[in-house]
């Protein structure tokens, strides 16, 4: 917004600024100021039930819905009112896109296609040349380490077309030995809960809730690590099991994490690939 006064002409660089000049040299309320200068003609009530709306600032004005259950029903209102020749090219095919996803047999096809595109060493080594700066990581990585991980992301993949393979996976494990659903935050954590299911000799298990004092690297400050599973046996013995993909294993910060779980806890293991995917 121009933080411009329309009644001397002063500019000024922030909104709250604005406000205080408004109040002390033109004692002028920033609601008065507002509905004599900048409000239109249909501003001040809600466009969906048409409620008049209380004023928020002098940025936001009166806004646009009284709360967020209109915002929605509007929002929704108005796609159901588009007709198809009113869409462009991008949201028509959206539309076609999110419906045939939920067709089985085009999402099987989908898969395959992509599948058979990654054998493809040409379109491989492009994909990974193009993602080098785009890791999620935060962080870039060489073109060799980008190429091993989704070398593995595609093996993983092909070795079990039913999975999903992303890291970034979520949702809840429904656990018969815990009686509980039990949320994971990736495929690996989800590949966890399913080997601990199995393992008699685990009484039950759950997500940490505690956390663990570190001393970061890089910028030597203490900090607070949660770790992932806290496991109880029927012996009464308990584990803290921690799950990374292997390329984060000699990270710097990771080291410091581990070696402080290790101090705390006698029995403290960390789970890669190598471990979830051969047990």
């Amino acid at each position: 917004m121009n933080n411009t006064c329309k009644i001397c002409n002063k500019t000024f660089d922030e909104s709250h600024s604005f406000s205080l000049h408004l109040f002390y040299f033109h004692k002028t309320k920033v609601k008065d100021y507002y509905d004599k200068f900048l409000k239109s003609e249909k501003e001040g009530y809600c466009l969906f039930c048409n409620v008049p709306l209380k004023f928020k600032n002098i940025n936001k004005g009166y806004g646009n819905y009284c709360n967020n259950s209109c915002s929605m029903k509007d929002k929704t209102k108005k796609l159901n009112e588009l007709r198809w020749s009113d869409l462009n090219q991008h949201e028509k095919l959206s539309c076609r896109n999110i419906k045939n996803w939920r067709n089985k047999e085009y999402r099987n096809k989908m898969i395959n296609m992509q599948k058979n595109l990654w054998k493809d060493n040409e379109y491989r080594d492009r994909v990974i040349k193009n993602g080098e700066n785009h890791c999620r990581w935060g962080k870039r990585h060489s073109i060799e380490t980008l190429r091993k991980l989704s070398c593995l992301a595609a093996a993983r993949a092909l070795n079990n077309p039913d999975r999903n393979c992303g890291i970034g996976r979520k949702g809840w494990f429904e656990s018969k030995k815990n009686n509980t659903k039990i949320f994971y935050q990736s495929s690996y954590e989800l590949k966890a809960f399913e080997i601990l299911e199995q393992i008699k000799s685990i009484s039950s298990y759950k997500r940490c809730k505690f956390a663990v004092d570190y001393i970061n690297p890089k910028d030597s400050r203490m900090h607070h690590y949660i770790p992932d599973i806290e496991i109880d046996y029927n012996d009464g013995t308990k584990h803290i099991l921690e799950i990374k993909p292997e390329y984060l294993i000699n990270d710097e910060v990771n080291k410091a994490k581990f070696a402080a779980a290790r101090e705390k806890f006698n029995n403290f293991n960390v789970w890669t690939e190598k471990n979830l995917w051969t047990k």
